[in-house]
């Protein structure tokens, strides 16, 4: 990989315990398919948390898991290169941008590089939210908080700016100096207030806060102090917009925080403690009750329930530094179990990683006239660090004919086997010089009792062997 990236390789899991220093996560997202490079077309194959492919040029291979949108391992070319390389999906997840280095210079990075989408599940994009529930007890409702995973753009930002001077122009309503998002509504502000530790900020339906919460475990009261919260309910009964008091002095002005939609949070005066009906021309009033409507202030007693985060799904990421608990039925691969079995250690030398290599050097010595002639054939693969019963895994393997002496039609082959599985890569030289393909492993769930599983790499007459022990055992 000098020069550009015409093979890239990409291994996480066990490894990216001991991996340099790389770009931060962020949200998750969807590798699978073909990828137009500044290196070259790339082919990606996404199973669960695990990347495999494959890209044009010198062929190498790829493996790896994915942390939210960064792909984050190692790649390996011919001539033995390898090194680290991190890849991280944009915004919309049809791109992305990354960095590798070598082996030889571990320490160095690669200038930035992208790649684009060009067909494939990648075509779809990254997901843009996901879904938090909270639960309230002990009623048991649900209250769900959409997560919005990308924000808006500065092209949004300005038009929505112009939007909130017009709308607020001459009402004292001041924005408190936090930016225009779309990660938080007016609910959200609200509950975020309310419960803070344990709501995160995300979009919630302020009639879900209303028929849940409010009306449940609270009352309507007068004389308002702070964490009050105002409701905006329009002529159908619909609490269509909340905020929440911060302070209301006996002879002035009600202070309160809002949020509406995705503009900016303000402060602003409520209109007269006695005066919260359709005749205000409040711009939220206007906006949410209408001329149909009311404005209602409630007061919660706390003490009366309790709310609790109970799903987040794809919200959910670890925390940095910190392992996720493995799904039952989880097998790790042990390095230190890996056994070789060479036959042919004359010729063929193997690197028994995870993504490793067997490079059968039949030349010199070993070949010549009388010996068949002469040629040199790397066999390369990439197994799972991880392997779950029920699930599926990907492995990949690839063959490539550096040279032949003389050139001759000629077979060459790279066997898998595990529980169950067994897939050979055939190569016909001189029609193919090199040849990959990454196979589905289907993890039987009757493995999930067993003390271990074996993969095993062949090739020539000999072989690798992996193990895999339950995880945390």
């Amino acid at each position: 990989m000098v020069g550009k990236w015409v093979l890239l390789a990409a291994v996480l899991s066990v490894v990216l315990a001991s991996s340099p220093a790389a770009p931060a996560r962020s949200a998750g997202a969807a590798w699978s398919g073909d990828w137009a490079t500044a290196w070259g077309p790339m082919r990606l194959s996404q199973s669960g948390a695990q990347v495999v492919g494959a890209y044009a040029g010198n062929s190498g291979h790829i493996v790896g898991t994915v942390a939210g949108s960064v792909l984050t391992g190692r790649w390996h070319a011919s001539g033995r290169r390898a090194g680290w390389v991190v890849l991280t999906l944009k915004a919309g997840g049809r791109s992305f941008s990354g960095r590798w280095s070598s082996d030889a210079s571990p320490g160095l990075w690669s200038s930035e590089g992208t790649g684009t989408c060009t067909s494939g599940r990648c075509l779809l994009g990254a997901p843009t939210e996901c879904t938090k529930t909270y639960v309230i007890q002990p009623s048991g409702a649900k209250i769900a908080a959409k997560v919005k995973l990308t924000d808006l753009s500065p092209a949004s930002v300005a038009a929505l700016r112009k939007k909130e001077e017009a709308k607020y122009a001459g009402f004292p309503y001041n924005p408190t100096g936090a930016p225009e998002t779309r990660k938080q509504n007016c609910a959200g502000l609200v509950m975020e207030t309310l419960f803070p530790g344990v709501v995160k900020p995300g979009n919630i339906d302020p009639d879900q806060l209303y028929k849940k919460i409010l009306e449940p475990y609270g009352q309507q009261v007068t004389f308002r102090r702070k964490d009050d919260v105002v409701v905006y309910v329009d002529g159908f009964g619909v609490a269509k917009h909340v905020a929440i008091v911060e302070s209301s002095p006996v002879l002035g002005a009600t202070k309160i925080l809002t949020k509406d939609g995705d503009e900016r949070p303000y402060t602003a005066e409520l209109p007269n403690r006695f005066f919260t009906t359709l005749l205000s021309n409040d711009p939220l009033v206007q906006a949410h009750a209408g001329t149909q409507g009311r404005v209602e202030v409630w007061r919660i007693d706390r003490s009366k329930f309790k709310i609790e985060e109970v799903s987040s799904g794809q919200c959910d990421q670890p925390a940095a530094g910190a392992a996720p608990a493995p799904a039952p039925g989880t097998f790790t691969l042990v390095p230190g179990l890996t056994t070789v079995s060479n036959p042919n250690s004359n010729e063929l030398t193997i690197t028994p990683d995870p993504t490793g290599q067997g490079i059968d050097d039949h030349t010199g010595a070993n070949g010549g006239a009388g010996n068949a002639g002469d040629w040199k054939v790397e066999y390369h693969w990439a197994v799972p660090t991880t392997l779950v019963a029920g699930k599926t895994a990907a492995i990949y393997l690839q063959i490539r004919v550096d040279s032949e002496d003389p050139p001759q039609p000629n077979g060459y082959q790279t066997t898998v086997y595990a529980p169950d599985f067994a897939q050979a890569l055939p190569c016909h030289y001189p029609e193919q010089q090199a040849c990959s393909k990454t196979f589905a492993y289907a993890v039987s769930p009757g493995q999930a009792g067993q003390p271990q599983i074996e993969v095993s790499v062949h090739m020539l007459s000999a072989e690798v062997d992996f193990f895999y022990r339950p995880a945390g055992k």
